[in-house]
């Protein structure tokens, strides 16, 4: 596959890093790419000695390096934050007393100086000439074109230092066939890739996807897991040659899967729910697991984020025992196990590269050790503190900055507080929209929020603008949004605590932002939802009403509107509802196969629990269901736990007696009618296809376990299916395995220099 290449020699903005950061590339560079060991030295002892290495040189002359050096060896790095900087000899006088210092105490025989800046041809002899003048017997000179070239090369150097990405131009390292892809995903990683850190839980997702094809990200809101997903979509896009798919739900997923094409990057954030968990999610997922390990059998990489509680909430409907991978430690990344130095580095970037003063990020500079150390550490609040619409005020004393980085969500409602009416509105059309798309021009619900704030659209237009970065950024899809989550989520918070803007929020609500967002009375927890009172209720219920058709049209969403009720709604809400829409109970009770993964029950179980489903509709209940046993055969009604609302124990042992009796002598049958319908292809495996009935069968068995015969009979046929599945299986391709790109800290340079010295210049 041909370079998109972009004339002239591939130039990264090197001078950008900060200097622990270009130490950092530089131990990744001899360690990982040269094959080097490098021991670290902290400034405070190291005698004028940023590395050494103990040993024998390893020549790469595809570097350009063909110098058989001779131990002890001695890197120095040299960093410049001047964009076309020129390191001469005469730059150097201070290193060249230490080298013969060095050389003297027995400890450095060869000497490297690397840098970023440019290095002449004559410079460089000179600097050769005058290391070795003072004792050095070789003298390797590494500057910042061949640096360039270095990264240019080595697709593995730019999964370990991703930052990489958005230093250069793409078009010079990027195949053309991804070149198209790779500049989306740059623009929207932009501002997080100039001051993305390589931290181990980083390091640990690339091993993971690299040797399991799957990684879960996991951690509370604002540390960083979108962050690290979008970086491994970037990575695996030029390391791994994966085209990289985007999706929100198993639906979209199975839509996606091309089994003819193995390098497809899968990147699903918040898999099991944005602020807590969705069960009807989650219920797609485990349904769609056999899927996703056959995509990875098949070569295909998948990335998920959740946070930490809500994925407590959801793995005991994963069936993690199906499933060894999800079980694996290796596979599931804590992102917010980080080192004191990585805070410290994430903190450094972010007020480096944010848009304070000088002045501000001189005074600030010297806290920031011990501010490092606050619980929780928010990478998200680090970047808040990097930037002036978050700072306004803030006086840099240790003790109003930690206060500043641990109180991030109270910080949010001041600051929404604060802001200008036309922001207000700028902010409450994104949320409604769920995104803008630029041009923006504004519906009449839109205008009716810009009159309700009493501002104008020439002043929201404007707002639009000022709040980029901060608050809004765009998404890879160039629709503009807010910059995080917990922005969305704090939005939500002030709108829900201002009757007038909840009023206005309500009327605007999509899909989308009704059946996520809203809570209508459950008296759950709320999170971020938008808590609506009684009084808006019957508008509330209009739009559910009116969203009913189009949620119908698509599994998960159905789920997300059904669960609504039991979910987000008080029974004030669902009377409410029931006037709007007179068929509701009567199409909840037109139940079929297979009910565990219906969305009905669940509701008809709460109505009869409020006094809401008449005995009559409860007995269509058990008539349906006494024939989904035997028909299907369907286990739901036996486990679910909303059928032991809707059933008695006498009307639940009579079913399964009718199991007993009726359908277990047919076996044979049953199972000739499941190969018949057999749906087995590409996409979908037999243990995929017949599944369902293994775990029927097993339910039936463990309830009928005391009858001797019934227990022999149902073992015999789940054996009979397993050897099945198996056989036809068993010739679907493993996937091969693959090397391994991850790595430790160990090769970068320690240093007892504060990391913040350089951060106010």
């Amino acid at each position: 596959m041909k370079k998109a290449i972009a004339p002239g020699v591939p130039s990264f903005e090197l001078h950008t890093l900060g200097w622990r950061a270009f130490q950092d590339l530089v131990a990744f560079i001899l360690g990982e790419l040269l094959g080097q060991s490098v021991q670290p030295f902290a400034d405070s002892n190291d005698g004028g000695r940023d590395g050494a290495f103990y040993g024998t040189w390893k020549p790469c002359p595809e570097l350009g390096i063909d110098n058989l050096l001779s131990g002890p060896i001695v890197v120095q790095c040299k960093h410049t934050t001047n964009a076309g900087g020129t390191l001469s000899k005469s730059m150097l006088a201070d290193e060249f007393d230490k080298i013969r210092k060095l050389v003297a105490d027995g400890i450095c025989e060869s000497y490297v100086l690397v840098t970023n800046a440019r290095v002449t041809g004559n410079s460089e002899k000179d600097i050769v000439v005058e290391g070795k003048r003072h004792g050095a017997k070789n003298v390797v000179v590494l500057a910042g074109g061949w640096i360039n070239q270095t990264i240019a090369k080595n697709p593995k150097l730019r999964a370990l230092v991703p930052r990489i990405y958005g230093l250069g131009d793409l078009s010079q390292i990027i195949d053309e066939r991804s070149y198209a892809q790779a500049r989306n995903l740059i623009d929207y990683l932009k501002p997080d890739l100039s001051t993305f850190v390589v931290t181990q839980p980083y390091l640990d997702a690339v091993q993971a996807i690299q040797e399991n094809g799957f990684v879960l990200l996991l951690g509370e809101p604002a540390v960083g897991k979108t962050v690290i997903a979008s970086v491994l979509a970037m990575t695996a896009l030029d390391s791994w040659g994966c085209s990289t798919v985007k999706v929100e739900t198993p639906e979209q997923f199975v839509q996606h899967w091309n089994p003819n094409e193995p390098n497809q990057f899968f990147w699903i954030d918040d898999a099991f729910g944005v602020v807590r968990h969705d069960r009807n999610l989650t219920d797609e997922w485990a349904k769609s697991l056999v899927k996703m390990m056959s995509a990875i059998s098949g070569g295909a990489k998948f990335v998920l984020t959740s946070r930490s509680y809500i994925y407590a909430e959801a793995r005991k409907y994963l069936k993690e025992y199906y499933y060894p991978l999800l079980a694996e430690s290796r596979v599931v990344v804590d992102v917010a196990t980080l080192t004191l130095s990585e805070k410290r580095q994430i903190l450094y970037n972010h007020v480096k590269m944010g848009d304070q003063s000088r002045p501000f990020r001189a005074a600030v500079k010297d806290c920031l050790n011990e501010v490092s150390k606050v619980k929780p550490f928010r990478p998200e609040a680090a970047r808040r503190l990097g930037r002036r619409s978050f700072t306004a005020g803030l006086i840099c004393t240790e003790k109003n900055v930690l206060a500043f980085m641990e109180r991030a969500p109270q910080l949010l409602a001041d600051i929404y507080e604060g802001l200008e009416d036309q922001h207000i509105a700028a902010l409450a059309i994104i949320y409604m929209n769920d995104g803008i798309v630029e041009p923006f021009a504004p519906s009449e619900l839109d205008l009716g929020v810009i009159s309700k704030l009493g501002t104008s659209e020439i002043l929201v237009q404007s707002a639009i603008r000022s709040l980029l970065d901060a608050f809004l950024r765009y998404r890879s899809d160039g629709v503009l949004d807010f910059h995080h989550p917990t922005l969305r989520e704090g939005f939500a918070q002030f709108i829900g605590n201002n009757s007038a803007l909840v009023d206005v929020f309500v009327r605007g609500l999509s899909d989308s932002t009704l059946l996520t967002q809203v809570d209508c009375g459950s008296g759950a927890l709320r999170g971020a939802l938008v808590v609506v009172s009684p009084t808006l209720f019957t508008i509330v219920a209009k739009k559910m009403f009116d969203c009913k058709a189009r949620a119908m049209k698509n599994w998960g969403t159905s789920k997300q509107w059904h669960n609504f009720f039991v979910d987000r709604s008080s029974k004030d809400f669902i009377i409410s509802y029931m006037g709007v829409d007179p068929n509701f109970v009567h199409e909840l009770l037109l139940l079929n196969s297979y009910l565990s993964a219906m969305p009905s029950p669940r509701v008809l179980a709460r109505l009869l629990q409020e006094g809401l489903l008449g005995e009559g509709e409860r007995q269509k209940v058990l008539e349906m269901v006494s024939e989904l046993a035997i028909d299907t055969p369907d286990e739901g009604w036996l486990v679910l736990p909303e059928f032991r609302i809707l059933l008695t124990e006498q009307e639940r042992g009579d079913i399964l007696k009718s199991v007993k009796d009726i359908l277990v002598p047919n076996l044979d049958e049953v199972l000739h009618t499941w190969n018949y319908n057999s749906e087995i292809d590409d996409k979908t495996s037999a243990e995929d296809y017949y599944g369902p009935l293994v775990d029927t069968l097993e339910t039936y068995a463990d309830a009928l376990a005391g009858d001797y015969d019934t227990l022999t009979s149902l073992t015999y046929y789940i054996k009979k299916i397993e050897q099945m599945i198996a056989e036809i299986d068993a010739s679907r391709e493993q996937r091969e395995p693959v090397e391994s790109y991850a790595t430790s800290h160990k090769n970068s340079f320690d240093s007892t220099r504060s990391i913040f010295d350089d951060l106010d210049k």
